[in-house]
């Protein structure tokens, strides 16, 4: 601190502005999917009230506009914990944490028994963690207002992940894997409709309006994605 006698500084108060934003966001949950329900009924799971639930959450729009950046990246226990997935995604769950860091336990601690029950759990918990992504990825171009002539996919594909960017190699099967194998199915995939094979075609504006396909239709995919798509395809073996 300053000696004394030395001359003392004048406060300052400065007024704070507050900023309002109104986000929307989009929440998708699920329980008891695949074998975290068997799981769950044991009794070391059982005598700890386990619930094999997860929820997925994102941000889909904020003051109108897409996001400049997205949120999340980060695990819930319920609450958010510094732990970084990777995802552009919020995803919370009831998850066994690592003492004292705080992280979601994916492997096994040789220094602490606990943990081999603790991997146990989180990992049957990602099967509500893949089945809750999927329904809030296969909800998305309803919500979006996709596809349309104007509207860039990155708004839809940006919640998609990157197996690139996961913090944790063990998401790759766990998570990763079984979403990209479910989304394969789905028309989510943009594509141009082409002439129709009759011979006749349609309106030239109608036949340049994206749809969305499945994989096994057939697409071609805008330059912005194809890239990761193939990625994702070579990687997951979709």
């Amino acid at each position: 601190g300053a000696g004394a006698g030395a001359p003392s500084l004048p406060h300052k108060l400065v007024a704070g502005t507050e900023e309002h934003r109104q986000c929307r966001w989009v929440v998708s949950e699920a329980l008891a999917v695949e074998g975290s329900r068997a799981l769950a009924l044991e009794p070391q799971y059982a005598a700890l009230g386990k619930v094999p639930h997860a929820a997925v959450a994102a941000q889909v729009a904020c003051d109108g506009a897409p996001p400049t950046r997205r949120e999340g990246r980060c695990f819930g226990a319920p609450l958010p914990l510094h732990s970084c997935s990777g995802l552009p995604v919020y995803v919370f769950g009831q998850f066994e944490l690592s003492s004292p860091g705080r992280e979601v336990l994916l492997i096994p601690d040789a220094a602490d028994p606990r943990s081999l029950s603790a991997v146990a759990w989180n990992r049957a918990l990602f099967a509500c963690v893949a089945a809750a992504y999927a329904a809030l990825l296969k909800g998305l171009p309803r919500m979006l207002g996709l596809p349309t002539s104007t509207s860039s996919p990155g708004s839809m594909y940006g919640f998609w992940p990157l197996s690139a960017s996961v913090a944790h190699e063990e998401l790759l099967p766990l998570l990763l894997g079984p979403l990209y194998r479910s989304l394969s199915t789905q028309p989510l995939f943009l594509a141009i409709p082409r002439d129709l094979e009759d011979g006749t075609s349609e309106p030239a504006s109608r036949r340049q309006r994206p749809v969305l396909r499945r994989l096994e239709d057939g697409v071609v995919c805008p330059p912005a994605v194809s890239g990761e798509l193939h990625q994702f395809v070579q990687t997951h073996g979709i």
